[in-house]
């Protein structure tokens, strides 16, 4: 039997005897350890299940490496790691990834029409897998948006900006993601 597989076999002995109903079965309590620094000191594992319970499942903790965790993706989500081999960059979410919020898997919120408009210029060669990959290999370097506000409205926007009366919608997208964010007001 493999460390892990062992240490699960004994959560789940641990989980036979005490109320821990609400602990997931491939919960893995050395793994909860090493994904916060701020458990590393506790070496009580009924303790840390109990932690899980009462706090980290409520705080949204990972537990374990997320199931779509893919080493490769996470590097290029994050170029300033350079080029790690695949143990490393799992040992940075594990220890930095987590704590410092970074990207691991492609945002959900992803807005493939707005991305597509500003960036490839409406340009319909390029499908969502297209412009996902333009994301990943260009924008992320170039600190592309992803989306527009929630609370950007074009129509206001104009209307603050009277000097911006003659554009239509598309170029007043553009301008406020240039530049104008920047320097306007549009709320």
């Amino acid at each position: 039997m493999k460390k892990e597989e062992a240490i699960i076999s004994i959560t789940k002995e641990i989980k036979k005897n005490k109320s821990y109903d609400n602990l997931p079965n491939d919960f893995n309590v050395q793994t909860y350890r090493s994904l916060h620094p701020d458990l590393i000191y506790y070496d009580n594992d009924e303790y840390l299940m109990k932690h899980y319970i009462e706090v980290g499942s409520k705080e949204n903790r990972l537990y374990k490496l997320p199931d779509d965790f893919d080493p490769i993706l996470y590097n290029k989500l994050n170029p300033d790691l350079g080029k790690l081999p695949n143990n490393k960059l799992i040992e940075h979410f594990k220890s930095f990834g987590i704590k410092e919020n970074r990207m691991y898997k492609f945002p959900d919120d992803f807005d493939y029409d707005f991305y597509k408009l500003v960036y490839l210029n409406n340009n319909n060669n390029y499908n969502d897998e297209k412009i996902k990959k333009h994301y990943i290999d260009n924008g992320i370097i170039k600190k592309h948006w992803i989306k527009l506000p929630e609370d950007f409205d074009f129509k206001i926007y104009k209307k603050l900006n009277q000097d911006l009366e003659k554009l239509n919608e598309t170029e007043i997208i553009k301008q406020f993601v240039k530049i104008g964010h920047k320097t306007r007001i549009y709320k």
